[in-house]
């Protein structure tokens, strides 16, 4: 992490589900509590840097766009 993500927080009162969300790349993960529903988003997002990192791959301009703002945020270690 180079820095933080700022994630919105919410809780679902109809559902006792709490949402974590990341607006700028439209990501969010769920859980029950705090702690599980960022779990699920760090889970989500490991997916998507991978995907997204990946040798081979080719990306339109929106799946660019969400790669350079990953970039600001995430950088692998040496």
């Amino acid at each position: 992490m180079v820095r933080p993500i700022p994630l919105d927080v919410t809780f679902e009162k109809s559902a006792a589900t709490v949402v974590v969300s990341w607006s700028e790349i439209d990501e969010f993960g769920t859980g029950d509590t705090l702690s599980t529903a960022i779990d699920d988003f760090a889970s989500a997002l490991r997916d998507l840097y991978r995907q997204l990192f990946a040798p081979d791959i080719t990306l339109g301009p929106d799946l660019q766009k969400i790669r350079q703002t990953l970039e600001q945020y995430i950088q692998p270690r040496r």
